[in-house]
């Protein structure tokens, strides 16, 4: 049984005519059989009637002839005796009664009939017969003309409620056939238009199915009629759509996976398609996208895509024309790749360059200025331990001692930076790292009136590193924050787990409400010697070295900054054991950490 769909499907319109049809049909036939059979009882009863006077006529008259009352009660009674007779009466020529018998009623028709003398008895015509009329007026029959004297007349009420009883009998046999026949008749209308209707509801699923995108559709040929050539021609559709949709959605896919925009513009240089990767380079949707103006999103000369934030994005422009079969230019088509990874990768190599070099002449330099520094720091230090306490000299000496100290420090941090010292790299929990060097900085924090706040989170897993490295990394930071805070101000230090599908990462979170970093600044703070700071408060290698320790320890850097907030995050890949073993593998160069020329304002993500 197929789905009902409404009044408005093919099956319910089948239903409706052939229940219509099937119903007049029925109703038609009942009332012609009902008339047919209303008149043969009527001419049955009719005959009967006249049959049951002339008889009684017939038979009377003897009795009216010689007045035998007495005969004329007994023929009366007999004629009583039909179930359909009310009355019956026997009168003279001058229509005095001689003998009757039962009621009159309303539902009574009355049959009158003359009582002749005559040598043939019983009329010649049934015209002697006079229904409705008691006691007719004299007349002139063929009876009469052939000297046949008229002596009485008889006349017979019968109950016509009888032959009613039967009509509606019959009336009601009739239409109670008709209505049978009706329902059989919706019925099997109904399931013949089910037959007829079910390939086609089989073929209106299959279509929508069909537009659904589902081109496994088919449907059975079951004959050879019109419904069956239908299937056979939707079969093939099916099939040569699915030829063509799969062909379509392939080169769809292949467009969509070019990372590149790509955008075809009619002659009118409306855009009439275009690929994902121009949404994605635009940051438009669909609908804004499709009958736009390609001169509102791409400028061929300047080499700039507008996106729908406003700002302007460096692009590369390949142009090529499309032609119908005739050869006809129909629109071009362009083709933008984005040059932001190529500036982003000019920028990082300009910047590991530079890098390098100053790391060559910070090694050089070290290494000549390491010795000498030695023998200044090692005579310095052994005069002071033979001058007594107050002697002249000792203030001097002491002074050499001092700077000597520091000018050995900013060797070390140039060996750092140069990458010339090699560091043994371990398992290690990077809170106690971080405990370690907090401890280190917290008398610094109260002399400056300012808050060290640490979160770490429990349980993280080890990463492979140097513990002083990654100790030097948290003490850089947290001195410039707290140099960055006002009185009063917090610095916090937060450690967590971070994972991304496959990938883990221990992130470290260095935090401070101070003035945050300039604009101008931020592209040049992982620069080395570049310093905010005055003379004789630092020395530029600070963040320098935070750099290369993250990049040695394959680690991913970022800044975050604004008025009143800055934020440096360090993400440590999670290692396991075999790391520790293969120390080798990661003594070569690591993957580059973000490039130092940061965008003002928030930053970017990781």
């Amino acid at each position: 049984m197929t789905k009902w769909r409404g009044f408005h499907s093919l099956a319910a319109k089948l239903d409706i005519v052939f229940s219509v049809v099937v119903a007049s049909s029925a109703t038609v036939l009942a009332v012609a059989s009902y008339l047919d059979g209303r008149e043969v009882l009527q001419r049955e009863a009719q005959a009967r009637y006249g049959s049951i006077v002339t008889n009684l006529a017939f038979n009377v008259e003897y009795g009216v002839l010689t007045r035998n009352i007495s005969a004329l009660r007994q023929i009366v009674e007999g004629v009583m005796q039909e179930p359909d007779v009310n009355f019956v009466r026997i009168a003279d020529q001058a229509d005095i009664p001689l003998a009757s018998d039962g009621a009159r009623r309303e539902t009574g028709t009355t049959v009158s009939h003359p009582v002749f003398l005559r040598k043939a008895a019983g009329p010649e015509s049934a015209e002697d017969l006079f229904i409705g009329v008691e006691a007719p007026p004299p007349r002139t029959s063929r009876a009469e003309s052939a000297a046949v004297e008229r002596i009485g007349i008889v006349s017979v009420e019968f109950n016509t409620s009888f032959i009613e009883e039967k009509l509606s009998r019959m009336r009601r046999r009739a239409f109670g056939v008709s209505f049978i026949a009706v329902l059989i008749g919706v019925f099997l209308t109904g399931a013949l238009s089910r037959i007829l209707t079910a390939p086609l509801e089989g073929l209106v699923g299959a279509a929508a199915r069909v537009a659904q995108g589902n081109l496994e559709q088919t449907v059975p040929s079951r004959s050879r009629d019109e419904v069956g050539e239908l299937a056979v021609a939707f079969n093939t559709m099916v099939a040569n759509l699915k030829i063509s949709t799969v062909s379509r959605d392939y080169l769809d896919s292949l467009l969509d996976a070019i990372p590149d925009a790509i955008v075809v513009s009619g002659e009118r240089g409306k855009i009439r398609s275009f690929n994902r990767g121009a949404l994605r380079l635009l940051d438009r949707r669909e609908e804004d996208l499709l009958g736009e103006s390609l001169e509102g999103i791409l400028s061929v000369k300047e080499g700039k895509a507008f996106s729908r934030a406003g700002g302007s994005i460096p692009v590369s422009v390949s142009i090529g024309e499309l032609s119908d079969k005739e050869g006809k230019p129909v629109g071009v088509v362009y083709v933008a790749h984005d040059m932001r990874p190529m500036e982003k990768l000019q920028e990082r190599l300009v910047q590991s360059e530079k890098m390098a070099a100053v790391g060559q002449l910070a090694a050089g330099v070290s290494h000549e200025i390491n010795n000498p520094l030695g023998v200044i720091l090692g005579f310095a230090q052994g005069l002071c331990r033979r001058l007594e306490s107050g002697h002249p000299m000792e203030v001097p000496l002491r002074a050499i001692e001092r700077e000597a100290m520091r000018c050995k420090d900013l060797v070390q941090d140039l060996l750092t930076f140069s990458r010339t010292s090699h560091v043994e790299r371990e398992p290690l929990d990077i809170n106690t790292a971080v405990e370690g060097a907090l401890s280190l900085i917290q008398a610094q924090a109260r002399m400056d009136g300012a808050e060290v706040r640490r979160t770490l989170a429990s349980g993280l897993p080890k990463i492979l590193g140097s513990r002083g490295q990654l100790q030097q990394v948290v003490i850089n930071l947290a001195k410039n924050a707290l140099d960055a805070v006002p009185k009063g101000g917090v610095v916090r230090v937060v450690t967590e787990l971070e994972e991304k599908g496959a990938s883990s990462w221990v992130c470290l979170r260095v935090q401070d409400d101070g003035s945050g970093i300039p604009p101008d600044v931020m592209p040049h703070i992982f620069e080395p010697f570049f310093t905010t700071k005055p003379v004789g408060k630092g020395t530029g290698l600070g963040l320098s070295l935070v750099y290369e320790v993250v990049k040695k320890h394959s680690g991913l850097l970022d800044v975050k900054s604004r008025p009143g907030f800055t934020e440096f995050i360090i993400k440590f890949p999670v290692r396991t054991g075999r790391e520790a073993d293969a120390k080798a593998d990661f003594d070569d160069e690591p993957p580059d950490v973000l490039p130092p020329n940061f965008p003002a304002g928030e930053g970017g993500p990781l």
